[in-house]
């Protein structure tokens, strides 16, 4: 931040202090997630990073200011006249932020439940945006009042709890995905526990998706039997404990006792510790557990998630809303355009979104193409067309593969867990589908030039600028 205003804190908590591999970053009221980020700053022994700046401001920066702010206005202006990001005209997603979407994800079959062993949550209602809206944020059935700096979409909602055992928690949130991570994944339907649980997992610095995830798969483990109230600590960790529940998500971010422990470094350690064909039912890829979207009712995001480069991210890309919500109407039982689908989306967020550090909920009430309008007038790079703007996200999209491809992932690792392969949904439109991933992978890699496992070949590096990487994946 410039200009004398306050310092800004980026900080890890207790979790990423005891290097728990679920750990995050918390910025204030925000968290850098996934990935385990917080753990790395702990074994640095790094507890913060302060900044402050004193000497410049956003304008000294723009190229043609005029024309940046002629095109800020209009953006704006689609923003707020928009039914989704608009906050005057109650906008989907300013009255209720993220879960706006919650009761079409259910319709649809894609919300995943008690592990992901059905995709439909018989107690929505009680979990869905309007019911947060009228009993647990505030003001009731308004616009978010706990926005990010400058934003006019207003999504993010303030939560207290007034009464009960949890009485006096204030959280901002939660959000679409860990209203799902401890409400439907493991059974519980208790707003003002899924509160609790997101207050604490922001207390101790912890990932709520992949903390959620991880809890419902012991859930499953428990209720089969695999682990007992010994391996718990005493807890009755069954599906719907609401209790149990809040309890975990304590134990992990303090790594008390062996749940703690269990629950606070993921869903694929669990299940190396605990075995006994546990693998089967822990949903991760390449260990990062998977989001809120069933693929067997989106085969899109079922190769998202498969050769996404840091695991299963709902953002890398997020075809969800083409697929379940008919944003685009897009048939998600289908696998035939996905890989185009995939592809395309991946190279445009990397470069609209991910590489401006423009909010991705821009993209529900602005097209890309004004993003890129914006660059060119912010940074004078000058970019010809919207297809050379998109080329950059290609380039990012390659590099990002050629390093993991050094670093040892190969088709092998773009894979999918075994439930999703091989259980049929029970119930749902999507009902008896599994995610055909081998019906797309293929065609994917085609499409980005890259070889059958998965590399970016020479000539596609080569044609994007990369070819210093060539040495690095091929020795030459």
């Amino acid at each position: 931040h410039m200009r004398d205003r306050m310092p800004r804190v980026a900080c890890i908590g207790p979790a990423g202090e005891k290097q728990a591999l679920l750990a995050n970053i918390i910025s204030e009221v925000r968290a850098a997630g996934r990935g385990g980020a917080g753990a790395v700053m702990g074994s640095k022994n790094l507890k913060a990073i302060v900044v402050v700046g004193h000497k410049y401001g956003p304008d000294d920066f723009v190229y043609d200011k005029e024309k940046f702010m002629e095109a800020v206005r209009e953006t704006s202006k689609l923003l707020s006249e928009s039914k989704i990001t608009g906050p005057r005209v109650r906008g989907a997603l300013s009255i209720y932020g993220t879960a706006n979407i919650i009761d079409g994800i259910n319709a649809a079959g894609g919300w995943p439940t008690k592990n992901f062993q059905t995709g439909i949550f018989e107690k929505v209602k009680e979990v869905n945006g309007p019911s947060f809206g009228r009993e647990i944020w505030i003001p009731p059935d308004s616009p978010g009042a706990r926005p990010c700096y400058a934003c006019q979409i207003l999504c993010a909602h303030a939560a207290v709890i007034r009464d009960g055992k949890y009485a006096g928690t204030f959280d901002e949130g939660p959000e679409y995905e860990t209203i799902w991570a401890f409400g439907p994944q493991c059974g519980v339907s208790d707003k003002k526990a899924i509160t609790r649980a997101d207050y604490l997992s922001d207390y101790y610095g912890l990932d709520t998706i992949s903390l959620g995830n991880t809890i419902g798969f012991l859930m499953e483990c428990y209720e089969r039997g695999l682990i007992t109230k010994e391996d718990t600590d005493g807890i009755d960790l069954r599906f719907g404990n609401a209790g149990a529940l809040v309890e975990v998500v304590h134990r992990a971010g303090t790594m008390e006792g062996n749940i703690g422990k269990l629950a606070a470094n993921g869903t694929k350690r669990a299940a190396e510790k605990i075995g006994k064909g546990s693998e089967k039912f822990a949903i991760h890829v390449k260990g990062l557990e998977l989001p809120a979207y069933d693929p067997r009712a989106a085969q899109g995001m079922g190769l998202c998630y498969a050769r996404s480069d840091r695991g299963a991210c709902h953002l890398r890309p997020w075809t969800a809303g083409a697929e379940m919500l008919g944003l685009n109407g897009v048939d998600p039982r289908k696998t035939e355009g996905k890989a185009e689908l995939v592809k395309t989306a991946s190279e445009v967020f990397a470069v609209a979104y991910d590489s401006t550090g423009l909010c991705l909920f821009m993209a529900f009430g602005a097209p890309a193409d004004k993003v890129y309008k914006m660059v060119n007038h912010a940074t004078g790079f000058n970019y010809e067309s919207f297809e050379e703007f998109v080329k950059v996200g290609e380039r990012i999209h390659n590099l990002t593969r050629a390093f993991n491809v050094r670093e040892g992932f190969t088709r092998k690792d773009d894979t999918l867990p075994w439930r999703i392969l091989n259980e049929p949904l029970p119930e749902g439109p999507c009902k008896g589908d599994v995610v055909k991933l081998d019906e797309m992978l293929p065609e994917y890699y085609k499409l980005c030039g890259w070889d059958e496992e998965g590399r970016p070949t020479k000539e596609k590096l080569k044609e994007l600028g990369l070819d210093f990487a060539i040495k690095e994946l091929y020795g030459e």
